[in-house]
C-alpha cells in the first residue's frame, strides 16, 4: 500500500495519516529509507513484469502473424531462448557466482539441471503428437498402415516402440548420471 501511495506522489505525512493504525511507528525517516531500498526493489520488479508482459505480447502477435506453424519449432525456439538467458546470466555474474551458488546451496544445481531436463518432455510430447497425427492422416487417406507399421511410425525412424516408451531424460556429458523428467 505504501508503494502505491508513493507511486501517486503523496507526501510522507499524508501516507502516515492514511495508514493510521497499520502505519504505527512509521516516520518520515523510515519512509525515506524505504524509498531508497524497498521501493527501488518494487520499481525494479514492476519494470521486470512490464518487460515480460511486453515480450509475451510480442510473442503472441508474432504467432498470430505466422498463422499455421509447427508448435514444436516454437517450443524449440523457446528452449533456445531460455538456455541463452541462463548462459547470459552466467556470463553476466561470472562463473564465480555459479561456484558460490554450488558451495552455499549445492541442491540449486540439481534444480537447474532438472528444470532444463523438464523442458525436454514437452518437445517429446509434441513430436509424438505430430507423428501420431501423420500416421492417422496416412491411415485415413488410404495408405493403410498395418498396426505394427503404425507403431513403428509413431515411435519415429530408427526407434523401436519399446525404446520410445522409456522415460525421457537428459544424460549429463559422458557420465552415467541420468536425470529423468
Amino acid at each position: 500500500m505504501i508503494n502505491l501511495m508513493l507511486d501517486d506522489g503523496l507526501p510522507y505525512h499524508i501516507i502516515i495519516d492514511e495508514l493510521a493504525e497499520t502505519g504505527r511507528g512509521l516516520t518520515p525517516q523510515s519512509l525515506t529509507k524505504w524509498l531508497q531500498s524497498g521501493y527501488e526493489d518494487y520499481l525494479k520488479n514492476r519494470e521486470n513484469i512490464e518487460e515480460a508482459r511486453t515480450q509475451a505480447e510480442f510473442a503472441a502477435d508474432l504467432l498470430r502473424e505466422l498463422g499455421e506453424i509447427d508448435l514444436s519449432a516454437v517450443h524449440r525456439a523457446c528452449l533456445m531462448v531460455a538456455s541463452l538467458q541462463i548462459f547470459n546470466a552466467i556470463e553476466e555474474y561470472g562463473d564465480e557466482a555459479l561456484r558460490k551458488m554450488l558451495q552455499t546451496k549445492p541442491t540449486s544445481w540439481l534444480s537447474l539441471v532438472n528444470t532444463l531436463c523438464n523442458t525436454v518432455q514437452p518437445i517429446i510430447n509434441l513430436e509424438n503428437h505430430r507423428l501420431a497425427a501423420e500416421s492417422k492422416a496416412a491411415a485415413t487417406s488410404g495408405a493403410g498402415l498395418s498396426p505394427s507399421n503404425s507403431a513403428a511410425a509413431a515411435s519415429g525412424p530408427g526407434v523401436s516402440p519399446a525404446k520410445s516408451a522409456a522415460p525421457a531424460g537428459c544424460v549429463l556429458g559422458d557420465s552415467l548420471v541420468r536425470v529423468h523428467c
